[in-house]
Parts: structure tokens; sequence; C-alpha cells
């Protein structure tokens, strides 16, 4: 199994060089890989299959490294009126996402009776 540095480098081996819980294991099916951590990065992943006459390489997978954002604060309410409400969510600080792009926000509203909530802008398909 091969990883590269999430910038495009050179593929290493996932965990370390000459990984042993890798290397001459035919039954594995899966692995924790530990040589990712920045938050962000698109890292590349292979595996590559060795027989005693041939190697195979997989496809490349890709993906995203990234952790969950932190709750939203509560929105502040800074105008009302019979015909429009106002609130304010820029006090979410964009160093709160978690290592990705926040693509959305969704504000939404129930009855005042503890009804469901809807949507009333900002989510979209797809997501």
């Amino acid at each position: 199994m091969y990883v590269d540095d999430g910038a495009g480098g050179a593929f290493v081996e996932a965990n370390s060089d000459n990984d042993a819980a890798v290397r001459m294991q035919p039954t594995l099916r899966q692995l924790v890989i530990t040589r990712i951590s920045t938050l962000g990065a698109t890292y590349k992943i292979k595996v590559v299959v060795h027989s005693q006459t041939n190697q195979l390489e997989s496809p490349v997978l890709g993906i995203i490294l990234a952790a969950e954002p932190l709750q939203p604060p509560i929105p502040v309410l800074t105008s009302s009126s019979s015909s429009q409400t106002v609130i304010d969510i820029s006090n979410f600080p964009s160093s709160s996402n978690g290592g990705c792009t926040i693509v959305s926000f969704d504000i939404q509203r129930n009855d005042g009776q503890n009804g469901a909530f809807t949507s009333l802008v900002g989510l979209s398909s797809p997501y």
C-alpha cells in the first residue's frame, strides 16, 4: 500500500518503509494509514500486488483528509418585522472548517410549536 505526501509528491509505503504489517501478508484486507496528517490535503493512495511473476498496481484513489467542522454559532437576530427577519451568521470563523472549504450553510426554521425544521435558504442538491 502506497500513499503520496498530499501535494502530488512521490508515493511511499503507507506507514513505514518495509512495513511488516503489509509486506508478505496475502490475507490483508484493510490497513490504517498513518502517514497522512495535513488537514485539507488530497492524498493519493494505491495498492501494488506482487506475485512470483508480476507486479500490478491498482487505480489511484484520491482522498481529502478532513475533520468535522465546528458547530456553527447561535445566529444573531439583527432585525425583525411582520414581513422580514434578518439573522447574522458572520461570526463563524473560517478556521472552523475542519480542513475543507465550507460550501454552504443551510438556514432552517420550525413553526415555533416544536414542528419539523424546514430549509429556508442555503442547502441545494446534490450534497
